[in-house]
This record gives C-alpha cells, sequence and structure tokens, in this order.
C-alpha cells in the first residue's frame, strides 16, 4: 500500500513539473518566428490593397496573395484578416501560427 502511494505522489509530482515547464516554454517569446506589421491600408480602390511589414521588408498585398503561409483573406481600414483568422491592426506585430511556412508574396514593386 505504501509502495502505491509513493508512486500515485511521484506521478503526481511529474505531472504537475510537466504543467509547470509547458507553461513556461507557451510563455517564452519565440525570436525565430517572423512578425508581420501592418503598415497602412487603402479601400478606397477597386481592389483594397495593404502594406505589411515582413522581414524588415514591406510588401503590398491584396486579398488573395499569400504573405509567409497565410493568405490575405479580407482587407478593412486599418485592418487585415488572414486566413489563420490573425488579424492584423495597424501598429501591432503579429506572430504568424507555428503551421505557416515561409512562402512570401512579390516584393515592393506591385
Amino acid at each position: 500500500m505504501k509502495t502505491s502511494l509513493n508512486a500515485a505522489k511521484a506521478c503526481c509530482a511529474l505531472l504537475g513539473m510537466s504543467v509547470a515547464f509547458s507553461a513556461a516554454v507557451i510563455a517564452a517569446p519565440d525570436d525565430k518566428a517572423p512578425q508581420l506589421a501592418l503598415v497602412s491600408t487603402d479601400t478606397n480602390e477597386a481592389f483594397p490593397f495593404a502594406a505589411i511589414q515582413f522581414n524588415n521588408k514591406t510588401y503590398h498585398v491584396t486579398e488573395g496573395d499569400m504573405l509567409d503561409g497565410v493568405h490575405i483573406r479580407h482587407i478593412e481600414p486599418g485592418r487585415v484578416i488572414l486566413s489563420s483568422d490573425q488579424v492584423l491592426v495597424a501598429g501591432q506585430p503579429v506572430r504568424p501560427d507555428a503551421s505557416t511556412t515561409n512562402e512570401v508574396a512579390g516584393g515592393d514593386d506591385r
């Protein structure tokens, strides 16, 4: 009986440590993931476009373009909705999901 009680306590301690380490890993910043930052939007044209900064370059994208593995779903004044259900807001950098790839839309000349 004492052996099974000790084993149960050890199991609980291991589970507690696992939860604590998992929370620490989730909370730690991932500097390897590039940031997407909305610079500006223009919704006055027939095809709205947005200027998004990615890896220190600014890309001019429109709805349907792909940037860092996510599609630009919808462009609104001051906001861009991505296919990963993330919303870019002007002045707030967002890290893409880990499931995205490193595909990038065309350069600055768009």
